[in-house]
Parts: C-alpha cells; structure tokens; sequence
C-alpha cells in the first residue's frame, strides 16, 4: 500500500512539475518580445569591437544623394562627401513596381527632411585623403542612420558596423529589429525589398 502511495505522490509531482514548466514555457514565449534587446546585444557582442574613439566634423550639408550620402561644407568651408555607415545601399536595379520606386522616393525625401541644409555633426569611422568617407550623422542629438533604419527606411549590413563603438552597434541593430517588427518601409509584407 504504501509503494503504491508513493509511486501516485511521485506521478503526481512529476505532472504537476511538467504542467508547471509547460505554462511557463508558455508564458515566456508569449512574452517573448521582453527579451528582444538581450538576442540583439548579444548578436552586437558577435560583431568586433571599435577601435577607439571617433573623430568628428560638423557642418551644413550642401547636397544629398541618393545612397544614403551627403556632402558637407564644415567651420573651414571644406567639402567632404560622408555615406551613413552601417547602411545597406539599395538595389536601384532590384526596384522595378511602382510600389518600390514610391518607397525610394519616400526614402530620398526623408533622408532630405533629415539633413539637407541643416547643421550636422559626423562622427566619422572612415575618412580618406579627398575627404570621402563613412560616419554616423546627427542633427541635434538624433541619430540620422539609427532614425532611417528605424522608421524601416534602411537596411543595417552588419559587416558595415566593424568602426563604431558597441553602443552604436547595439543602437542600430536594435532600430532594424523594430522596423522589422513593426513591418515598416523595406521591411512590409509581400514587398519585393531589396536585400543587403
């Protein structure tokens, strides 16, 4: 008698843990989106560090292009031609709807809205001798390539973040997941977005 106690107490226990762990299991996933900013820095933390600090330029940009780049006139009245950083550029040969070539006006548009003759700050991760290089752009305290990226209007290359500081890394990756989430821009459904 008493075996048999013991073995429907052990039966017992053994359903009521599994009945446990199944509605935390449950719990988790459908609360999943909590531990999206710990899979992103931890997908950050794959990508190699920065090397230092970097260098920056400000100034009023001049003229804008159409693959995220911009032309800067800074405080000495030099020119220098900066491409966001981190950004995948877009296949113009990929955008064939009509859909698409609204998408990239509306991309162009906005990147214009963003920076076109206001006062911006570069913190530059690349620069060569003709003053042609890659940086991470600011009006104010806006992150421009983190604002693109978020409102679902860029793509991040993760092999284009190499240069920059993990909290720009983590800034970044985490702007593409919400768009992704969010299915904004490139990122909605049925769309023939183009890949990085």
């Amino acid at each position: 008698m008493f075996h048999t106690l013991r073995k429907i107490v052990i039966v017992l226990f053994f359903l009521i843990c599994s009945g446990a762990a199944v509605g935390v299991g449950a719990v988790v996933y459908a609360k999943r989106a909590v531990f999206d900013p710990i899979m992103v820095y931890l997908e950050v933390r794959k990508l190699p560090k920065a090397p230092g600090a970097l260098e920056e330029i400000s100034g009023q940009v001049v003229k804008t292009m159409n693959d995220y780049s911009l032309q800067l006139k800074d405080d000495r009245r030099l020119l220098s031609n900066f491409r966001l950083v981190g950004l995948a550029p877009l296949d113009q040969k990929r955008m064939t709807n009509e859909t698409e070539l609204v998408l990239q006006d509306g991309i162009e548009t906005r990147f214009r809205q963003l920076v076109l003759s206001n006062q911006v700050r570069v913190r530059v991760s690349y620069l060569n001798a003709q003053r042609t290089g890659l940086g991470l752009v600011y009006t104010g305290t806006t992150n421009v390539n983190v604002t693109l990226v978020q409102e679902g209007l860029a793509k991040v290359k993760r092999e284009f973040l190499h240069g920059l500081p993990r909290i720009e890394q983590y800034a970044l990756v985490r702007a593409e997941h919400k768009a992704r989430e969010r299915k904004l821009g490139l990122w909605k459904e049925g769309e023939n977005s183009p890949n990085p």
